[in-house]
């Protein structure tokens, strides 16, 4: 078993089965690292680097152990937000990360060596709907649901910074650019059956970052010095139209047709999630002097469907 604390190489993920976690955990043991997935339905690994451990997401149990021999937590945890909002899926989003983040911070304080680096996601919500204002990490939450949503995500991940031998970083991820899951893998496939649409006007802003550019900043987090938030997205936010149509060059595809507001506010609350306008920029990856490999999205898409 590795030694505890910074001589470690083993890193746990919780909500490692998803799209951001398959990917974080093959680029981390294709650097050495011994990585732990807790999960709620264990399977077989093919590669030895990478093993399962259950957990539910809701108590301790068996993977608390795990703990003292690992040097960084990486909490990816929650339910999709891409489903209809009604009043019992909203406490389950909540519950999935609020609840799911309390329990980590809990154990990651009582239980993991020192030094030790706790990176817990969270999301751009966090500031709401702009419009057309800039925003870096300086800038005061939202006040919707997704906004009150993330204001208590990161107080539950913060809780673990009661012990100062740890760090808490905390991404607030924009929109991740992959090209087997998530907002791209979704417009290809409409592309692909003649569907495409995009919400509203295509005037707000989109701020996305390639999922290997996520990757990275959360392996710095890791190893670097980092403490507290900072904005996971790429310096160049786009139009949603604009990324419709570089989109739509790429694929050789007529762009897409608008959505009216008023046929999707019939979604309710859900319509925040395709409506809201977010000009974020990453002011704290760029005084830390992360390097962007896909910094536009002309980069980006050229590698994600090359």
């Amino acid at each position: 078993m590795a030694a505890p604390g910074s001589a470690s190489r083993t890193v746990i993920i919780a909500g490692g089965r998803g799209a951001i976690g398959r990917a974080l955990s093959r680029w981390l043991c294709d650097r050495g690292y011994t990585v732990v997935v807790l999960t709620r339905r264990p399977v077989h690994s093919n590669r030895s680097q990478i093993r399962y451990e259950q957990w539910d997401g809701q108590t301790p149990g068996q993977w608390i152990s795990l703990l003292p021999a690992a040097c960084a937590l990486v909490n990816l945890t929650g339910k999709s937000l891409f489903t209809l909002w009604t009043k019992r899926t909203k406490q389950q989003i909540w519950d999935s990360r609020v609840r799911t983040t309390q329990l980590l911070a809990t154990a990651v304080r009582q239980y993991a060596p020192s030094p030790f680096a706790f990176i817990s996601a969270s999301a751009i919500g966090y500031y709401g709907n702009l419009g057309e204002r800039k925003c870096d990490e300086q800038c005061p939450p939202g006040d919707d649901f997704l906004a009150r949503l993330c204001i208590a995500w990161e107080d539950a991940a913060m809780q673990a910074a009661e012990r100062k031998d740890i760090r808490v970083v905390i991404p607030r991820i924009g929109i991740v650019l992959q090209p087997d899951a998530g907002f791209l893998h979704l417009l290809r496939r409409s592309y692909r059956y003649g569907l495409c649409a995009y919400p509203g006007d295509g005037r707000q802003w989109i701020s996305w970052i390639h999922i290997q550019d996520l990757i990275r900043s959360i392996d710095a987090a890791i190893t670097q010095p980092w403490n507290g938030v900072y904005n996971a997205v790429a310096p160049q936010p786009i139009r949603l139209h604009q990324l419709i149509a570089t989109l739509a060059q790429h694929l050789h595809r007529c762009p897409g047709i608008p959505i009216p507001p008023a046929l999707l506010r019939l979604l309710g609350e859900t319509a925040t999630l395709a409506l809201s306008s977010q000009q974020i920029h990453p002011t704290r990856l760029q005084q830390w002097e992360f390097s962007f490999q896909f910094p536009d999205l002309a980069t980006a898409l050229q590698s994600l469907l090359s």
